[in-house]
């Protein structure tokens, strides 16, 4: 099958993947969906990295994550939720000062932001069917302030999150 050899015995293949987080694991085929995914040659895999495209005075950049460093990005954010929902435990236990209680409250919104937002990632994760996440954020150059348009500093003005 294309770039490697593939045991009918064992139902996988006898190399290595050649395409670095081409897969969920190195022995697989199409992230262990044949039905919904193919690679024929051997040699694709989701998209990894960063591509950029500026114009003059506007641009867009784009952050493609594999499943593998999908999971780990939402594995990371729930280790932040766990850490700050123990601060927030810990703040909210000292609350013999105001300083404590309110280091406790504050504690408790991040661990919420942070938890609705790994909770967010993962289900966009899920609808594209675990095959990895992109960002998409669009800059802008062009100011317009006193008289006219003027170039600026790159800014963000929008983006999102999807499935690939």
């Amino acid at each position: 099958m294309g770039a490697r050899a593939y045991s009918d015995s064992l139902g996988r293949f006898n190399q290595v993947d050649p395409v670095f987080e081409g897969s969920s694991n190195a022995y697989d085929y199409a992230f262990q969906n044949p039905v919904a995914d193919s690679d024929v040659t051997g040699m694709s895999g989701n998209r990894n990295g960063i591509s950029c495209g500026m114009g003059r005075i506007s641009g867009a950049c784009t952050l493609y994550l594999s499943e593998y460093r999908t999971r780990m990005l939402i594995d990371t954010i729930w280790d932040g939720v766990g850490a700050t929902g123990i601060c927030a435990a810990a703040g909210a236990a000292s609350f013999i000062t105001i300083v404590g209680a309110a280091a406790g409250a504050v504690w408790g919104i991040v661990a919420a932001i942070l938890s609705a937002g790994a909770m967010a990632l993962s289900h966009i994760d899920d609808a594209g069917h675990n095959e990895g996440i992109y960002f998409k954020v669009y800059f802008a150059r062009a100011a317009w302030y006193w008289w006219g348009w003027h170039y600026t500093r790159w800014t963000p003005y929008a983006g999102y999150v999807w499935h690939q």
